[in-house]
């Protein structure tokens, strides 16, 4: 993975890559939904690691760009029902925008699966759960929110051990599984799923600068706790 297990990123005039991590863009995909591909190249693996199929009722811990196209990939799968938990309203109120219909929980004032059981068929929870975060109490929410026999996926990067509650997951019989990034072969289907309008990417862009103020109107702003924004490009032909 260019960037990620290769040396090469993306912030540079050109970068030498193997053959196989080239994908050809087509031509009904604009430059800038093609610099959302990879990105919801995660989005989709997420979803199709957690199996879900239409009707489905997904909750998505993490209202951050990985978040929000993960919402927007669950819709393009066929979710009907979808949560999404986060501590910043003003991520939640962008995640409302872009996902009409999304049902937003601030874990301050609601507890996560109280809320999604309350919404679901039978108040039995949700189908599946989807953590994007790397928060131990956004896991753990998860695993109380999803029905029994219900999976968790686990998409953020944790950077320490999480004391997960083990008896719950073998009590409700659910899967927990991993999500690395995505296969090599995914992008060609993702580039379809965004030129076809199935998967409106482009939702997850807050602003668009320049590449000499991309530090500060980039990675300043995205640092800020207020978090108002999500994805940022930069236009380099600005």
């Amino acid at each position: 993975m260019t960037g990620l297990s290769w040396q090469w990123g993306g912030m540079a005039e050109e970068a030498i890559v193997h053959e196989y991590n080239v994908a050809k863009v087509p031509d009904n995909l604009t430059d800038e939904e093609a610099a959302l591909v990879e990105p919801t190249a995660v989005a989709v693996y997420a979803c199709d690691r957690g199996g879900i199929s239409a009707g489905n009722s997904v909750l998505i811990a993490g209202a951050g760009p990985i978040g929000l196209l993960t919402l927007l990939a669950a819709r393009a799968a066929g979710a009907t029902t979808l949560f999404v938990s986060d501590l910043n309203d003003a991520r939640l109120k962008l995640a409302q925008e872009a996902v009409p219909g999304v049902i937003p929980i601030n874990p301050k004032r609601e507890n996560v699966g109280d809320v999604v059981r309350d919404q679901t068929e039978g108040k039995v929870g949700c189908d599946v759960a989807i953590e994007c975060v790397g928060n131990e109490h956004a896991l753990k929410a998860c695993v109380d929110a999803v029905r029994k026999q219900g999976v968790v996926v686990q998409t953020g990067l944790h950077p320490h051990e999480n004391p997960l509650d083990w008896f719950s997951v073998t009590f409700k019989d659910i899967e927990v599984r991993g999500s690395w990034c995505y296969p090599t072969w995914y992008w060609p289907r993702v580039m379809n799923l965004i030129a076809s309008g199935a998967l409106p990417a482009g939702r997850a862009v807050t602003n668009r600068i320049t590449l000499d103020t991309a530090v500060k109107d980039g990675f300043d702003a995205l640092l800020d706790p207020a978090g108002t924004n999500l994805k940022i490009l930069i236009d380099l032909a600005a």
